[in-house]
């Protein structure tokens, strides 16, 4: 086996194992760990990680707030054009679009939030406190009519309630 120390553009060391495949020793970015690289795969990126967990880490602010890159270009490009984009008739427009795509296993939203929560609300005259749940009582979660809705007072009584019905004790 051949072996011949090279340097990338990067500056990373290089040596080649085997002519044939063409294949490279490089250093892992984020741990130092070497690893086998096609030299196609090293002309992609600046950067090789030996995994996604090393990947992830090099770009986290958290446990590399050094090599972090903020992209503040993005952030003004935003604050410049997105702040008068989304108006209510936009949004509007963009949830009548996506009105009954999918398969609908979840529940409906209406500008974030559920259809059910906030027919339950006009039910009862008030905003739903903090831990208030929502029962449907057919178990159908299209189904948000007045009379479908049971507001529980927490998540355990909405478990009970749900267990009681799995043995048939539930009225």
């Amino acid at each position: 086996m051949a072996r011949l120390p090279l340097r990338s553009t990067y500056g990373t060391e290089l040596t080649i194992m085997d002519f044939n495949t063409s294949k490279v020793i490089v250093p892992c970015s984020w741990c130092g760990k070497l690893i086998e690289r096609y030299r196609s795969q090293l002309r992609v990126s600046k950067h090789s990680y030996c995994s996604s967990a090393c990947r992830s880490a090099s770009i986290s602010k958290r446990t590399n707030p050094n090599g972090y890159t903020r992209h503040a270009h993005l952030a003004e490009y935003n604050r410049e054009n997105n702040g008068s984009r989304m108006t209510p008739q936009v949004r509007d427009k963009l949830r009548k679009s996506r009105l009954g795509k999918g398969k609908q296993k979840s529940y409906p939203k209406i500008y974030g939030r559920h259809v059910h929560r906030q027919v339950a609300e006009k039910m009862l005259g008030r905003a739903l406190l903090p831990g208030e749940v929502v029962h449907h009582i057919d178990g159908d979660k299209q189904n948000f009519s007045p009379s479908n809705l049971q507001v529980l007072s927490s998540q355990a009584e909405h478990a009970r309630l749900h267990a009681l019905m799995k043995r048939g004790d539930a009225t």
